[in-house]
């Protein structure tokens, strides 16, 4: 069946499995008409590249492209640095992204050799760690956009006793160049890509309005890695990614290489990276045993927050969770925290006739990619 032109997908590709999602959008109103999810025995992703674009392409193309051609994509948390910026004078984005791009190497230095960046203006700040109520803005990628969208011009002149409050993203280039041409290759059109947290944050923003309204976390739990975001008012405030090694009958224990995440809360002209590191816990099949490991990095995600970032007065409201191994580690979670642990209620999205309810936590990123239905890239990102 050929796609029409109100449904929209999404594509997340983890470092051993795929999900897709489709949803209808329609006089505003939207229903998930179908997910599906392909393993792989091999790493997909290795060492920030996809190791096999040929091989990768050829998977998409045999499962998912019969029903899908626009899609939108996430990076995967690891391969992206996601940094606050308050110091800036409280101008429009065009003049912020000539003072950001000669910032570039020298107060903003970026993790990649080659790398690709772009930012977000979510508000104004009166000083530096106070934050006007803002709504969030997505970000995304113009490296996937066919046609170049000309921004609207704002006054250029700077508005005195305020700074621009900003959300700053890069990842690698040789990544992003993974993305577009393994897709391309498949046969889709990639229309934006952004990263985990936004796509989740988007679903959320669906299926559970009252949510992400303060201080809350999102666990994303999956077979090679945990993702944390936390979210205070709306915005994005942090976002790591712990890698775990799964120890085999024989003991061996299978290290998974991946690039760090790192998040800075502080100011452009810091030189220190607050940085949300890759680590690796051996963990065995038991349950328990891997959420022992879900809730260390848990109360480790908390206390840098709010020690490390100074957010001590911002206690966690709920923490939801998602991902693969949601349905087998929620009720240990929510006997393990002293905070009120949630699972995302997918029902209000759900078509009449959906039945792969058990996979929807798998696909949760997915879902919410393909939610931005017809949005695309606005800007495009530095090179």
């Amino acid at each position: 069946m050929a796609s029409k032109r109100n449904e929209y997908s999404g594509i997340d590709i983890r470092e051993k499995y795929i999900s897709s999602a489709t949803v209808d959008i329609k006089n505003k109103q939207l229903s998930l008409l179908d997910i599906d999810l392909v393993e792989t025995t091999e790493n997909v992703i290795g060492n920030g590249r996809i190791k096999d674009r040929k091989l990768t392409s050829s998977i998409l193309k045999s499962k998912f492209t019969k029903d899908i051609k626009k899609v939108h994509l996430a990076f995967p948390t690891q391969n992206i640095l996601v940094r606050r910026i308050t110091t800036l004078p409280n101008l429009n984005e065009p003049e912020l992204a000539k003072l950001i791009n000669y910032q570039i190497g020298e107060s903003i230095h970026l993790p990649f050799e080659q790398s690709t960046y772009d930012f977000v203006k979510i508000g104004t700040v009166e000083e530096p760690g106070k934050q006007n109520d803002v709504d969030f803005e997505e970000l995304t990628i113009n490296d996937f956009d066919q046609e170049d969208s000309e921004e609207q011009m704002e006054s250029p002149e700077e508005t005195k006793d305020k700074k621009s409050d900003i959300l700053f993203f890069a990842t690698s280039k040789p990544l992003s160049q993974d993305f577009l041409e393994t897709t391309t290759m498949a046969g889709f059109k990639p229309l934006t890509a952004e990263i985990r947290a936004l796509a989740l944050q988007r679903l959320i923003s669906f299926t559970n309005k009252e949510w992400l309204i303060e201080t809350e976390m999102v666990v994303d739990l999956s077979d090679e890695a945990i993702d944390i975001h936390i979210f205070t008012q709306g915005t994005i405030a942090f976002s790591r990614t712990m890698s775990i090694s799964i120890t085999e009958k024989i003991g061996r224990t299978t290290v998974l290489e991946d690039d760090v995440l790192s998040f800075n809360d502080g100011l452009v002209e810091d030189n220190v990276e607050v940085a949300a590191t890759v680590e690796d816990v051996a963990v065995d099949e038991e349950t328990e045993q891997y959420v022992d490991a879900v809730v260390r990095e848990i109360e480790k995600a908390q206390n840098f927050y709010q020690y490390s970032l100074s957010r001590d007065n911002d206690e966690l409201k709920r923490i939801i969770v998602t991902g693969k191994h949601a349905k087998k580690s929620i009720n240990l979670l929510s006997n393990r925290l002293d905070v009120t642990v949630a699972e995302i209620d997918f029902t209000p999205i759900l078509a009449d006739d959906f039945t792969k309810t058990s996979m929807l936590n798998t696909a949760s990123v997915a879902i919410g990619l393909a939610l931005k239905g017809n949005d695309t890239a606005k800007k495009k990102w530095k090179k």
